[in-house]
C-alpha cells in the first residue's frame, strides 16, 4: 500500500492510499488536482465577479455564449462549495 500525502499552502489537504503496488499515475494526478482546488476555485469565483456583470454580444449572431459559459462557472463553483 502507497500514501500520498496533498499539501496546499503547507496545510495537509488530503492523505490519499493506494491499494496497488504499480503505477501511480492516476493517484498522483488525483493528489496534484486535490491540492490545486483551492486555487482552480479562487480563479473561477475571479472570473465570474469580473465577466458576469458583463453583456457581451457577437456581431453576427448576436450571441457570444457568454451567459451559457458563466452559468457553466457558476455551477462549478456552486459543486465545489457543496451546493447543488
Amino acid at each position: 500500500m502507497e500514501n500520498h500525502w496533498v499539501f496546499a499552502k503547507n496545510t495537509l489537504i488530503a492523505n490519499i492510499y493506494s491499494m496497488s503496488d504499480g503505477d501511480n499515475k492516476q493517484q498522483e494526478a488525483n493528489a496534484r488536482l486535490i491540492a490545486a482546488a483551492p486555487d482552480l476555485l479562487a480563479a473561477l469565483r475571479y472570473v465570474y465577479e469580473y465577466y458576469a456583470p458583463m453583456t457581451i454580444f457577437d456581431d453576427e449572431t448576436g450571441d457570444s455564449g457568454h451567459d451559457e459559459a458563466m452559468e457553466i462557472v457558476r455551477a462549478a463553483i456552486a459543486k465545489a462549495r457543496g451546493e447543488n
